[in-house]
């Protein structure tokens, strides 16, 4: 709903992305991933836009996902570990204890 009190439809609503190689979006705003690398989204209604800024990271497929306190970690197909969230005390075994919202590897 608008600020002044009328609907927005979701066929209202123009959506496109920066490159479609990396992430595409349908006519509802459902963005879908391709490739790794930067990309904006962009939505337009009327006069009024705005955009997100995304960074896709490599895609990978998930054996197993565990989610603990703050913290995310998943092994992928290919056997790689990765974590994300809370580093608390160190528990990723990175030799830091910084959170991130980066993947390492």
């Amino acid at each position: 709903m608008t600020g002044t009190g009328h609907s927005i439809l979701p066929g209202d609503i123009t959506w496109a992305t920066s490159d479609p190689s990396v992430a595409t979006v349908s006519p509802t705003g459902l963005v879908t991933t391709l490739a790794a690398g930067p990309v904006t989204v962009y939505a337009t209604i009327d006069a009024l836009a705005d955009s997100a800024q995304l960074l896709v990271f490599d895609p990978f497929s998930v054996l197993e996902l565990t989610a603990g306190g703050g913290f995310t970690c998943a092994i992928a197909a290919g056997g790689s570990g990765y974590c994300w969230g809370n580093n608390f005390l160190g528990r990723w075994g990175t030799g830091s204890s910084m959170d991130r919202s980066v993947v390492p590897r």
